[in-house]
């Protein structure tokens, strides 16, 4: 078949949206054109594959159009009208989905034709469903223009002032969940996030919510808080989100419990970066929490979170834990990248299970586009080859890896400056290594211990800590 759009379309379609689809084709509110349900019952018996010697372009044109000669315009001409049917049926299950948009849109129409009896009802039934659903960003749209809706019945003076305060009221929640929901994209997606912005509003909008009665509807404290979090670094409002979701997560939608997992894990990658160790396990606590009450997307795996999570429950020894959270949402990594995350988690877990030459295998064909990934690779590499008594092939990969850092790396200040105390500490635990100068080790166990925090800075002095120990033996 030339037209390939058409049934990758009808492809898409599960076996009781196709029959329905029949259905809707057939329809004469919806079609009239005899045509396109001939083609629909010629096709129908390929599907879902729709591929078979016999269906070729010349033989469904004999059933759409029985004794007629073959005509490639006809032909396209159904194709059209097919594919315009299938994409009105999609939208009619998405407004036959959406209860909340086809209410509302019924509410209006309601309105439109002055039914103000069955409007009342319906309009009651409506706020009453929103009320009680869980709060997105959704809600507080339809909260907001349902009340539009509204006031624009007139009812005299009293009631329309009424109406106006609450429909003010109304849009404030839906601005500042708008508003708070786009400026934390933009916080965790942007380099250069005060010239991408009005950074003296968006200050103003933090300020104003401060104390401000708006914080007491869940969502809008929520993205309060992580931008508060986000921006300050300041642990109490860490504590102060944990507590806030804890008490919260059912009132609000999947994705924004999602959100404030994600700001809570950076903030422990931030805090453990600072050598406070204590957030391993309170980051694996809120991993836990993540599988279990399956936040992650799942159609769309973020690889970031997900490699930060198995990193540190790897690190922690929680192999079983981590092969679960992996075999959970490793399907939905994104096909370009999914072989090489998935080895280089596996890679994590082989080295903090010690089988390093394995470790290794998996991690040296990895070529991930994300710096942070990438650079926590090449030190894994440079650990396996220690662990493997690779000493003087070590020196080489430290020359590599200190040219990667120079090359690629440059402009990140303070993560090339880990980066340079763990090439400089690494280089000289291999030298200590290779000549068994066991009091240069402790010399250098007491200089690392007293160095600012650097990743794997644990781990240099567990080795040192190693070679003492065997000179004491």
């Amino acid at each position: 078949m030339k037209n390939k759009q058409l049934f990758e379309a009808l492809n898409t379609l599960d076996k009781i949206e196709f029959k329905e689809f029949g259905k809707f084709v057939k329809s004469p509110y919806h079609n009239n054109r005899s045509e396109v349900i001939r083609f629909y019952d010629s096709i129908k018996k390929y599907y879902p594959n729709f591929s078979n010697e016999n269906f070729t372009e010349e033989k469904i044109y004999s059933t759409v159009f029985p004794g007629k000669k073959y005509s490639d315009v006809q032909m396209r001409k159904v194709f059209s009208l097919t594919i315009q049917l299938f994409q009105k049926f999609i939208v009619d299950i998405k407004i036959n989905e959406n209860k909340l948009h086809y209410n509302l849109e019924l509410i209006e129409a309601l309105t439109n034709r002055k039914l103000f009896n069955l409007h009342n009802k319906k309009y009651t039934d409506y706020i009453n469903i929103l009320e009680s659903s869980v709060e997105t960003m959704e809600i507080y749209e339809y909260i907001y223009k349902v009340e539009n809706v509204k006031r624009l019945i007139y009812k005299g003076m009293n009631s329309q002032f009424e109406k106006n305060t609450k429909s003010l009221d109304k849009i404030y929640s839906y601005f500042f969940t708008v508003i708070l929901n786009e400026h934390l994209g933009h916080l965790i997606n942007s380099t250069d996030y005060e010239d991408t912005i009005n950074i003296e509003f968006f200050k103003f909008i933090i300020n104003f919510l401060a104390d401000s009665k708006y914080r007491a509807k869940p969502l809008i404290n929520y993205y309060y808080l992580m931008i508060k979090l986000l921006t300050t670094k300041e642990n109490n409002y860490f504590h102060e989100l944990v507590n806030f979701r804890n008490n919260n997560s059912d009132k609000v939608e999947k994705e924004h419990n999602y959100n404030a997992m994600v700001i809570l894990i950076d903030q422990c990658i931030y805090n453990i970066g600072e050598g406070k160790s204590e957030f391993r396990k309170i980051m694996f606590e809120l991993s836990k929490k993540i599988l279990q009450e399956d936040l992650m997307n799942n159609n769309a795996t973020e690889p970031i979170t997900f490699t930060n999570i198995v990193r540190n429950s790897s690190y922690l020894k929680q192999f079983d834990w981590t092969e679960k959270f992996i075999n959970k949402y490793k399907v939905n990594l994104h096909p370009t990248q999914k072989v090489s995350i998935i080895n280089y988690c596996l890679g994590l877990i082989e080295f903090d299970k010690g089988n390093f030459a394995k470790s290794l295998k998996l991690l040296s064909n990895i070529n991930p586009k994300w710096f942070n990934m990438k650079n926590d690779i090449k030190k894994i590499i440079l650990k396996c080859y220690y662990e493997l008594d690779y000493s003087v092939e070590l020196y080489l990969q430290i020359d590599s890896y200190r040219h990667f850092i120079y090359n690629e790396l440059a402009s990140w200040e303070k993560m090339n400056f880990g980066n340079k105390r763990f090439i400089k500490f690494i280089t000289e635990l291999n030298s200590v290594k290779i000549n068994r100068n066991f009091r240069a080790a402790e010399e250098l166990k007491n200089k690392v211990e007293d160095s600012e925090y650097f990743y794997h800075k644990e781990w240099i002095i567990l080795k040192l800590e190693e070679i003492i120990k065997k000179s004491r033996n």
